[in-house]
């Protein structure tokens, strides 16, 4: 599910996370911790992995939980 980051959080540093979206890596853990620190204020998560083509069930409810914890945010 790509998505560009805004032009003014182009100049944050950069915090990544590249790897399978998986259950065991957490990666819905890892967006709630970046949130309830308040570092989105101050970086920019980058997320890369997945399949290439189609996501799997998996990914998708994968990005599902990380929607949910985004969707109160701009």
């Amino acid at each position: 599910m790509p998505r560009r980051p805004r032009p003014r959080d182009r100049e944050l540093p950069v915090l990544l996370c590249v790897g399978r979206l998986y259950l065991v890596k957490q990666q819905d853990l890892l967006v709630r911790s970046w949130l309830a620190t308040g570092a989105h204020h101050t970086t920019t998560l980058v997320l890369i992995g997945g399949s290439p083509g189609t996501g799997t069930a998996v990914e998708d409810d994968i990005w599902r939980r990380i929607d949910i914890l985004l969707a109160p945010y701009p």
